[in-house]
């Protein structure tokens, strides 16, 4: 049974924080972070040094899950709460996380994988090139193509993925940087939202 998320806004989880809120970020928006952060800010994960309730893993796919599985494997008891700085993955709303060891990809699955609360918020616009928009959309699409595809999907599933497809579709990926890599610009518009919507409906077929 899916376990309900709780969902924020970077503002409002700001304003909760304490100095036992552990936020592990992305290079890309560390300095960002470290002005406006009330706790530990950090490019690495977390040690037993670090007294901690609430573990923020803030950036891409890969960071999302290698934050669950830190939190299963070594802090069971913290909250873990993700904020995706990319859209595309949906490991920020996926009990699935995905382990490189060795250079070979390990996939697991496992409920206490799946963060407690997520935020998605405008401001890490400022810190994406192009290419990583287009590779944020090129995986929203591949997402949106698999999960039509998969046999867990129902039509309400199946309908929504086409309409997501239709509407990204219909921007052209030439228009990424124009609507979403553009500093100022909002996580709503059109292409991160398919995207996001892609994600996620994928992600809750696990």
């Amino acid at each position: 049974m899916q376990s309900s998320q709780i969902k924020l806004d970077w503002e409002q989880l700001v304003e909760s924080a304490d100095e036992r809120s552990f936020a592990w970020c992305t290079p890309s928006v560390y300095r960002y972070v470290l002005d406006c952060w009330p706790g530990v800010v950090s490019r690495t994960p977390p040690t037993k040094a670090d007294l901690f309730h609430t573990l923020v893993a803030i950036g891409g796919g890969s960071l999302i899950d290698r934050a669950q599985l830190v939190r299963k494997y070594e802090y069971p008891e913290v909250k873990l709460i993700a904020v995706p700085t990319l859209w595309g993955s949906g490991a920020e709303c996926s009990s699935i996380a995905v382990a490189n060891v060795n250079g070979v990809k390990q996939i697991e699955i496992c409920e206490l994988l799946k963060p407690d609360a997520l935020v998605y918020s405008p401001v890490w616009l400022d810190s994406l090139t192009e290419s990583l928009a287009r590779w944020g959309c090129g995986d929203a699409l591949s997402h949106a193509i698999e999960g039509g595809l998969s046999p867990l999907a129902d039509d309400s599933v199946r309908s929504t993925l086409g309409d997501v497809l239709k509407s990204m579709c219909s921007l052209g990926i030439a228009k990424i940087q124009a609507t979403n890599g553009c500093k100022g610009g909002s996580v709503d518009t059109p292409i991160a939202s398919a995207s996001r919507t892609s994600s996620v409906a994928v992600a809750l077929l696990v």
